[in-house]
């Protein structure tokens, strides 16, 4: 908590971060500014930076070291967008997996976004500030989990457990 700024209602209400007072819809908002996330899981980290601001000094600017440099760097950062367009929500897939209740395709969908992987991260390691070299060497590339994916479940899999026919022959 201390790590946060504390915003009562009023002041998320009055400040417009998320919702606008007069339709409460995200129009006309500071999330609706600042949103030019390409994927769902950016989209709700963007909405907690905001509905969460750091307190810490030092914590904002390595922040704002690592903004400005992708948006300085028009290169790296369109490679990203451009990589991030072919990544799935994997906080939703993996929560499914979780619960058990995924689909063959959706297991399909998370050796996809793993295949993506190796590419954003050789387009992060140019990055020089220290949030983004962070960012960089938490990235788990899931190869176990792919391998797995791809030899167990056809390319073809259906989106529903019940119909079967979604292991690979052999497997």
């Amino acid at each position: 908590t201390e790590q946060y700024m504390n915003l009562d209602i009023s002041a998320r209400n009055n400040l417009e971060l998320t919702q606008s007072m007069h339709k409460g819809e995200k129009h006309a908002t500071l999330l609706w500014v600042l949103d030019q996330t390409k994927t769902s899981m950016g989209q709700r980290l963007l909405r907690s930076y905001i509905e969460q601001p750091l307190m810490s000094v030092a914590g904002i600017i390595r922040r704002q070291s690592a903004v400005s440099e992708l948006f300085d760097n028009s290169i790296m950062r369109s490679e990203i967008r451009e990589k991030l367009n072919n990544v799935y929500d994997l906080k939703r897939v993996l929560t499914r997996v979780v619960y058990g209740n995924i689909s063959p395709r959706e297991l399909n969908s998370l050796a996809y976004t793993a295949e993506q992987i190796p590419s954003i991260i050789d387009s992060l390691k140019c990055a020089k500030s220290e949030l983004l070299k962070d960012v960089l060497a938490s990235i788990d590339p899931l190869d176990d989990i792919k391998e797995m994916i791809t030899a167990t479940i056809s390319e073809n899999a259906p989106a529903v457990l019940k119909d079967g026919g979604y292991i690979k022959a052999g497997f």
